[in-house]
């Protein structure tokens, strides 16, 4: 299941299909100073983050049961958050409507984190439940 989400992750984010621009482009605010934020865009871009969040879970969850602290699990969830939220911001700094955003960058960073996390509340959580008489 995961290929299948990783290839709706990379078409939703460089939606609307287009060739690239001159040139790339890239800000550290969330959206590009000539865009205007829109109701649209801003629900893209929170998709975006809710997207990087399941992410975070699935990476957690792909580490096993054998790790439950945050921070034996927190390296290896950070960094494959990082290299694939780093390659699709470099892709929309190709993209003619988009463009690179540090911001986002960093906002799908702590949704990844948070997304581990909670997989980890929930595995503590099952196996509370599982220990009751």
């Amino acid at each position: 299941m995961l290929p299948l989400f990783i290839a709706c992750l990379v078409v939703s984010s460089l939606t609307p299909p287009a060739a690239p621009g001159g040139g790339w482009s890239g800000t550290l605010a969330l959206l590009p100073e000539e865009q205007a934020p829109t109701t649209g865009v801003i629900f893209r871009a929170l998709e975006h983050v809710a997207a990087f969040t399941l992410i975070g879970y699935a990476i957690a969850e792909y580490q096993g049961r054998s790790r439950d602290r945050f921070r034996t699990i927190a390296p290896s969830v950070l960094a494959w958050v990082a290299v694939s939220s780093a390659v699709l911001e470099l892709a929309r700094g190709w993209h003619p409507a988009h463009g690179a955003s540090a911001t986002m960058f960093a906002l799908t960073m702590l949704g990844g984190g948070f997304g581990g996390w909670l997989y980890l509340l929930q595995l503590a959580h099952v196996r509370a439940l599982t220990a009751r008489p």
